[in-house]
């Protein structure tokens, strides 16, 4: 990626899940990245975004995405990327296939090498609380709590 980021890093977890790769997912992010999940807490550097994803991908297993909106703003060795799309996400377990509508924002960083990674990224369902996929991982974050105590 020369000028900015030219690949939807929607398109690149899609394919990530797919196949399990969550290392193909977590090399999209900088060493110091911070993300904010929807309904969880805030996540910083690439250990703790590995262990979300995997997590997420214990529970859940995503069959389609479609990008609705994009533009990026490109200033200096940082691009700004907000994104839209619909998504159908299929619970491992048991559970109707959840249709969702999320939007994002990204924060690229050039590195040294020239590269972009993804410095800040956050995202949300546009439905409803109780709806889409904010009732399943409200869900799965219960269970992490009943774990944990």
């Amino acid at each position: 990626m020369s000028k900015a980021p030219s690949a939807a890093p929607t398109e690149r977890v899609l394919e990530a899940s797919q196949s399990g790769d969550i290392d193909r997912i977590v090399s999209l992010f900088a060493d110091d990245a911070v993300v904010m999940p929807p309904n969880d807490t805030t996540l910083f550097g690439k250990d703790e975004v590995r262990s979300w994803w995997e997590e997420y991908f214990q529970v859940f297993r995503v069959t389609s995405s479609v990008e609705t909106a994009r533009d990026v703003t490109v200033i200096g060795d940082q691009a700004f990327e907000r994104t839209a799309f619909s998504v159908t996400i299929v619970p491992k377990q048991r559970g109707a296939r959840i249709k969702d509508d999320i939007q994002s924002l990204i924060v690229w960083k050039r590195v040294t090498d020239g590269t972009w990674k993804i410095s800040h990224h956050i995202w949300n369902s546009a439905r409803p609380v109780g709806a889409g996929t904010n009732r399943y991982m409200t869900r799965m974050l219960q269970k992490r709590a009943a774990r944990s105590s």
